[in-house]
């Protein structure tokens, strides 16, 4: 017989714990919403199992060895093999480092917190078991889900290339838009749901605590039904998926938006309950296993590369930070390499500044420019670093390109090399700016959107 049980605790950090989510520090200043550790324990003839969702942007190894060792010691070794533990991907969520200690006392005692309420979420989810049933449904349905990579009709592709672009071609590819639902009914009503959806949970930006859309998502179902059932979200595959429709030219950052997709979503959800119909849960199996990436190996010539483009390209005057600049204006590129490429040298500011209050919209969503090989030294002398992914559209010639690094890969890619810019020099000769790397960016309107997956 099958039974299930149900808990949530409340997970959200103190005022000044950074957020996570972007490249510049975002202590948070306040909160829209609760962020929550959420449990559904099954069993089935003695053996045990969990779905565990943390309203995070991610789960470092450092906590799930954290959880691991904790729930060894309340519910002995075992358990801990059969949990399903994930987090949401919130960019509004605590920012957690990969270390045995955090970065001040605050944070660490929000991380104590989180995996403290982990393990009474669990103890409660399993003295709540009572007999369940099961039922399933699916629907065809995400149209909040678009592939942020677009192929451009000059045969780049470009992530996020703006709103109301002409020169967008198609998306990079299709995805999978099934939304699946996973109901737990006990005593004739629907006790919890669990949905797999695929999206980006990075709607809001700025300085407030949030769970996204998935918290608006969870608010609407329970105010729908009347009651506060749980509601977990399994996220999807969805690392380039985001909520950005470039054929309209709206708003789409701010609480407004993650209340509009998640009751947007919700409203899916419950349109498809009708549809659930019972499944046999007879038996439970537990499989799990670990996964590797490896870290690209650098060579010498790489990093000698990067050091040399941080030494020879020139310094440039400019009021402000470089993501001020459009990039449409005739600002020559290895200046604005050089610009901000050099604060890859320092260890307070390893990535070019952003914006302070690391809010995206359309008007400023942030320009970041850095040689590729300065990067890649980065990953090289940092190989456990904070998993990043960064993409520039500039026109430096031979040095122009594209970068991504997501769970340890790390890839570079050339973009097509622009033209040369010739005009007459102050002779009449036609000078070529090609020489001495001085190339011009190739003209764009289109801004740069910054995020981590």
């Amino acid at each position: 017989m099958l039974k299930a049980g149900y808990a949530q605790e409340v997970i959200t950090p103190p005022t000044g714990v950074g957020l996570a989510g972007y490249f510049n520090e975002r202590p948070n200043t306040g909160m829209y919403d609760d962020l929550l550790v959420k449990v559904v324990a099954l069993e089935i003839d003695g053996k045990r199992t969990a779905l565990v969702t943390l309203e995070l942007c991610s789960i470092t190894k450092v906590m799930f060895d954290a959880i691991k060792a904790r729930v060894d010691g309340e519910f002995g070794e075992g358990l801990y093999e059969n949990l399903l533990i994930c987090a949401t991907h919130t960019h509004t969520g605590p920012k957690y480092l990969n270390k045995p200690q955090q970065e001040n006392e605050v944070t660490q005692y929000a991380f104590d917190m989180t995996v403290d309420s982990v393990v009474r979420a669990l103890k409660r989810a399993f003295m709540n078991l009572l007999p369940a049933e099961l039922e399933a449904a699916k629907v065809f349905n995400n149209p909040y889900g678009f592939v942020r990579r677009y192929w451009m009709t000059s045969g780049d592709i470009v992530t996020n290339p703006g709103w109301r672009n002409p020169g967008i071609d198609k998306p990079e590819c299709d995805y999978d838009r099934t939304i699946n639902i996973l109901a737990v009914r006990q005593c004739g009503r629907i006790a919890a749901l669990i949905c797999n959806i695929a999206n980006h949970g990075d709607t809001i930006g700025g300085n407030l605590v949030s769970a996204d859309w998935y918290g608006r998502f969870t608010q609407e179902i329970q105010h729908e039904l009347k009651c506060s059932l749980p509601v977990l979200v399994l996220d999807d595959a969805s690392g380039n998926i985001n909520h950005f429709d470039f054929r309209q030219e709206i708003n789409q950052t701010g609480y407004h938006e993650a209340v509009r997709v998640g009751r947007g979503y919700a409203r899916i959800v419950l349109d498809a309950l009708p549809a659930l119909e019972p499944i046999a849960a007879d038996e439970l199996r537990i499989r799990n296993s670990t996964v590797t990436i490896p870290h690209r190996r650098l060579t010498d010539a790489e990093v000698a590369e990067a050091q040399h483009i941080l030494d020879t390209v020139p310094d440039i005057k400019k009021e402000g930070a470089a993501y001020d600049l459009p990039i449409a204006i005739g600002i020559r590129g290895p200046a604005l390499l050089r610009q901000t490429g050099s604060g890859l040298q320092g260890q307070e500011h390893p990535f070019p500044r952003l914006p302070p209050d690391g809010h995206r919209d359309r008007e400023g969503s942030g320009l970041h420019f850095a040689p590729r090989r300065a990067l890649q030294r980065h990953f090289r002398s940092d190989p456990q670093g904070e998993p990043l992914q960064i993409h520039f559209r500039g026109g430096t010639g031979p040095v122009a390109f594209r970068l991504r690094a997501h769970e340890g890969v790390f890839r570079t890619g050339r973009l097509r090399s622009p033209a040369g810019h010739r005009h007459r020099g102050p002779r009449g000769r036609r000078s070529d700016h090609r020489r001495g790397r001085q190339k011009h960016l190739r003209h764009s309107t289109q801004e740069v959107k910054r995020g981590l997956l």
